[in-house]
């Protein structure tokens, strides 16, 4: 089976998230299931942050778009290892690893929720008076608004079970 089969794969079970199939994930390590969730992270919010930034420019979206994914692996790998730290001191029983990859599955789902939002963000980004119109300002709050709440349900979304 290819890397793109098996990634299509985990997604899939990741999108139906059934309990025990995550925690079995956490059990057994596989590293073609953590490349694919980071690929997952790495274009869902690529294609989000490149919408962000489109307000301001196309080369600014793209710049937003290379950032963002590597904002979400720096906070990934602090929360990793300090989730890991707080599991081996509290007694949970998981691992680093396991941590880690827990906390890479609430990753990768918020990634495809910002992921598949990110054409609306882009279209409500275009549709909004650039920044040197009038009315601007007040725009740009109502776009910040708007990402901050599509962020916000996308992180509950992915974190609701």
């Amino acid at each position: 089976m290819s890397l793109l089969s098996e990634t299509i794969a985990d997604v899939r079970r990741l999108i139906r998230f059934r309990p025990e199939e995550a925690a079995a994930d956490l059990r057994a390590w596989r590293w073609r299931t953590a490349v694919g969730w980071m690929g997952v992270i790495t274009v869902g919010t690529g294609l989000y942050g490149a919408s962000v930034g489109l307000w301001r420019s196309p080369l600014q979206g793209f710049y937003v778009g290379l950032k963002m994914p590597m904002l979400i692996f720096f906070t990934l790998a602090l929360n990793g290892a300090l989730n890991g730290v707080l599991a081996a001191l509290l007694g949970s029983g998981l691992g680093l690893r396991q941590t880690a990859l827990a906390i890479m599955q609430s990753f990768a789902l918020f990634a495809l929720v910002v992921g598949s939002l990110a054409a609306a963000a882009c279209f409500f980004t275009l549709v909004l008076p650039g920044a040197t119109e009038p009315g601007g300002d007040a725009h740009y709050r109502l776009l910040l608004l708007a990402h901050t709440g599509i962020i916000a349900f996308a992180g509950v979304a992915a974190n609701l079970r």
